[in-house]
């Protein structure tokens, strides 16, 4: 009777302690992806930002106000504070009235 229980106890322990690694294996690659997939994505916003800023930059006001029509027709742009703002992105201008840079807000 005691072989038969201590089988029945070691079982357990094997199969508990296995189910314990599987999820400590999956938690930590799952972590792993999440990661990656956040580090990837801060990578293609300032890739984009780079890029944007490439083709805005030194635009006046009115170009850039035209260009957030059409690219974003469902939003209005207000100027703020000495930026133009539109959705989470913020385009500082100059004195002149042309676009300087851009700002990604988190």
């Amino acid at each position: 009777m005691w072989k038969w229980v201590s089988i029945v106890l070691l079982l357990v322990l094997l199969l508990t302690n296995g189910f314990w690694l599987y999820l400590a294996l999956d938690w930590g690659s799952g972590e792993k992806y999440r990661q990656q997939t956040a580090y990837e994505r801060e990578n293609q916003v300032e890739a984009l930002k780079s890029l944007a800023e490439h083709f805005i930059s030194g635009s006046s006001k009115v170009d850039l106000a035209d260009t957030l029509a059409e690219v974003f027709p469902d939003e209005d742009p207000f100027e703020k504070e000495g930026a133009v703002h539109c959705l989470w992105l913020s385009f500082p201008i100059s004195p002149e009235g042309l676009v300087e840079g851009i700002e990604v807000s988190p």
